[in-house]
């Protein structure tokens, strides 16, 4: 079993006392939308670790993490080698692991809360839909989801 994050973010900042965490009814009711996910809880490490693990996940789609700050990119890299990774699980008629490919999961594990979209998703997936839109990201509440 392992650990990722659920990142929530937002087009303004969050405020800290708007921030989501692991009992927020909004995060709750979506939970089934990560398969496999067991219970949520608050990370134990610091906001700062925290965030630089998240800017190890958003250099792999050419984000950038500015302290809490994220600046879409628009090299589109990461979805050719989403691409070809697809075609190679294919090719091995692993359906588990091309649902895992398909869906973004098999590169990064972090699901992203965008009010916007009103749903989780896989931060790969997330990365594909904002790609290149100009727009700059907050970051919002952090919290550590068991799978």
């Amino acid at each position: 079993m392992s650990h990722s994050r659920i990142i929530q973010v937002s087009k303004e900042r969050v405020e800290e006392n708007e921030r989501l965490d692991s009992s927020s009814l909004e995060i709750e009711e979506r939970l089934h939308e990560i398969n496999g996910v067991d219970y949520v809880m608050e990370p134990d490490s610091s906001r700062e670790v925290e965030l630089d693990w998240l800017k190890e996940e958003l250099d792999k789609v050419g984000f950038a993490l500015d302290g809490e700050k994220i600046t879409v990119g628009k090299d589109e890299t990461f979805l050719s080698d989403w691409r070809e990774k697809a075609v190679e699980i294919a090719e091995e008629f692993s359906l588990w692991k091309l649902k895992e490919v398909a869906s973004g999961v098999f590169f990064s594990a972090f699901y992203i809360y965008d009010e916007e979209f009103g749903y989780l998703m896989p931060l790969w997936e997330w990365a594909r839909q904002v790609l290149g839109n100009d727009q700059t990201y907050y970051v919002g509440g952090i919290i550590d989801y068991h799978y």
